[in-house]
């Protein structure tokens, strides 16, 4: 099955994050980040200080960097010996002068923090994802680290205390995740009323193949409303999303009604989800497309078609297609015409 390389996410799904020099920051992992700390900390950073002056090796770069010390205030541990752990310990991290997608520390800060244990030394065990959102006064709960780390996530979506943006992480951190918990999270806050977050959580539902959101997504496309704020990219993270993650063949009336909407973007992603949805009730969506005046959505739809039918022959890649695309789309005309 072809995998849309077509679509990227910017602000839910982030595939990498490009800075100087081409550095490449990976894509967050809640479960990785979980499985290769040695102790995961809940509590607040009570003081962040510089060390010395130092290098670090990046990739085959060296680069000038701060050697910089954090001291936290354990509210309770999620994974680690607990009973042996002081109230307050220290971890070490670099800052290097160059931004490498590293992220810092913040004094003040109440979070999730994911060290491991180097040389003697607690360090951050990812530089790129030290910490996810916390509230204080959660309830440890979960019979794993991953469940215990979700149920944190959680707590911050529920609380009236957390603002916008920590809910936005929040949901953000728990997409990453291919834990059932954190689906259920999700689900569990589909219909909240702030309208923003209600659409970043049915994209990360459906981002999972979880189509129990896709009838208001479905509306929110269609409407396409404009007072929504552009730079969280809303409506771009539901179509991705869309693309991406929807193989559930409930979806095939929803995704038929969006194969003929206004916006290309939403046209591409339901062209897209109907290739990878793959079966039988496809065909005529896809067939109605290959007439479609965007390149993206003919190549999908002809793509689809070639895999649902089994006519691999008939199924180009894309430079095949952009050199002699009239031979694909007559040969689909034809075949439509005498099934």
């Amino acid at each position: 099955m072809v995998r849309n390389s077509l679509f990227a996410s910017v602000a839910l799904t982030l595939l990498c994050v490009f800075v100087a020099q081409a550095t490449v920051v990976p894509t967050l992992g809640l479960d990785r980040v979980t499985n290769e700390a040695s102790l995961i900390a809940v509590g607040q950073i009570t003081l962040v200080r510089r060390v010395e002056k130092t290098t670090v090796q990046f990739g085959d770069r060296t680069l000038p960097a701060w050697a910089m010390l954090a001291e936290l205030h354990v509210g309770h541990v999620l994974k680690g010996t607990a009973k042996s752990l002081p109230s307050s310990l220290s971890f070490r991290f670099l800052v290097p002068d160059e931004f490498v997608g590293w992220a810092s520390i913040a004094p003040q800060t109440y979070r999730v923090f994911f060290l491991a244990e180097s040389s003697g030394e607690l360090r951050l065990a990812d530089p790129y994802f030290p910490s996810v959102a916390a509230i204080p006064g959660t309830e440890t709960q979960g019979e794993t680290a991953i469940e215990r780390v979700i149920n944190e996530l959680g707590a911050v979506l529920e609380s009236t205390r957390t603002s916008p943006e920590e809910k936005r992480e929040a949901i953000f951190t728990l997409n990453s995740s291919k834990n059932p918990a954190a689906i259920r999270v999700l689900r569990h806050i589909a219909d909240v009323k702030d309208i923003i977050l209600r659409l970043s959580v049915a994209a990360a539902l459906l981002e999972h193949n979880d189509i129990s959101t896709l009838q208001f997504a479905e509306e929110a496309l269609l409407k396409q409303d404009p007072a929504l704020p552009p730079h969280l990219y809303l409506l771009h993270n539901l179509s991705y999303a869309i693309s991406e993650g929807v193989k559930d063949e409930r979806a095939v009336p929803s995704l038929t009604k969006l194969l003929h909407v206004s916006s290309v973007e939403t046209r591409r992603a339901a062209a897209s989800a109907l290739m990878h949805v793959g079966s039988t009730s496809c065909i005529d969506p896809l067939l109605s497309a290959i007439g479609d005046a965007d390149f993206q959505v003919r190549y999908f739809s002809v793509t689809g078609l070639a895999e649902i039918t089994g006519q691999m022959d008939w199924r180009p890649n894309m430079d095949d297609f952009k050199s002699d695309q009239g031979k694909y789309l007559r040969h689909w005309r034809d075949w439509s015409q005498s099934r």
